[in-house]
């Protein structure tokens, strides 16, 4: 007897080639079923991958390299070294929705124009209790937000919300995994920024090669990150997305240095 699939799961298949990919992780058809792995084990000997059963994609994707839980399951960092061979549609829909929970009808209702998208202030407008007051940013801190807590080194979901006058996520800059509205992470990220911003200001001169030193030393933690800070811990200052507030914002103190001497 046939399975029956669901219509997101259809659609998705429905899609030419003989291979889908899917943030990290590649659908191969592979009569009579199918064979996923991740992107970067898509050369790899078959024979040196582990196997693992559709149910068991749940808790792999759960943790990363080093062990620590992963809360976005859509942030890039998904575990090399694994094979999965569901030989059917109904399995493969087991699978996809432990790696990447609730994608694929996700992206049905945006084929479909079903879709309902939450922009960043309906979103923030709706939060009580300790979120309340996030929606009382104003635009700017909001695009530095955003800009920092969403973008492809954190997230591989394609942002199609709104806010201020950044633009979506265009086709191709990330997954075809679609975001519809701000996720608690960013509400976590946005309450702490918040938070920071009121810390005093601190009247800091730097000369131009002393602010690409700290940009170096930002960028060096982003690409060797503390083991010991968990993703989800925004009050670390080590945290990547704050890092990578720290970093845009020293791109910005050193782009109003430049405008300055282009002037004169």
């Amino acid at each position: 007897m046939t399975p029956i699939l669901s219509p997101a799961l259809t659609g998705w298949l429905s899609q030419p080639g003989e291979s889908l990919r899917l943030a990290e992780i590649v659908i191969r058809r592979r009569p009579p079923g199918f064979l996923l792995c991740h992107h970067e084990d898509v050369r790899a000997t078959e024979e040196l991958l582990l196997v693992l059963e559709p149910e068991a994609l749940r808790e792999w994707s759960q943790t990363d390299a080093r062990g620590m839980f992963r809360p976005n399951r859509t942030a890039p960092g998904l575990r090399r070294g694994w094979k999965c061979l569901p030989l059917t549609g109904a399995a493969l829909e087991v699978a996809l929705d432990g790696l990447y929970p609730g994608a694929i009808a996700d992206w049905y209702s945006v084929q479909s124009k079903t879709a309902t998208v939450t922009s960043f202030r309906e979103f923030v407008g709706r939060q009580t209790g300790i979120y309340r007051r996030v929606s009382e940013l104003d635009d700017a801190h909001a695009l530095r937000i955003v800009q920092a807590g969403c973008e492809s080194g954190v997230c591989l979901r394609r942002r199609l919300w709104t806010v201020a006058d950044l633009p979506t996520d265009g086709i191709g800059e990330k997954s075809e995994v679609p975001c519809l509205e701000p996720c608690a992470l960013l509400l976590e990220f946005a309450r702490r920024v918040q938070a920071l911003g009121k810390d005093p200001e601190v009247d800091l001169p730097l000369r131009t090669g002393e602010i690409d030193t700290l940009r170096a030393c930002v960028d060096h933690a982003l690409t060797q990150p503390d083991a010991a800070v968990r993703e989800g811990d925004m009050a670390a200052p080590l945290n990547p997305r704050r890092l990578r507030l720290v970093r845009n914002r020293l791109a910005e103190i050193a782009r109003a240095e430049e405008n300055p001497r282009k002037e004169s």
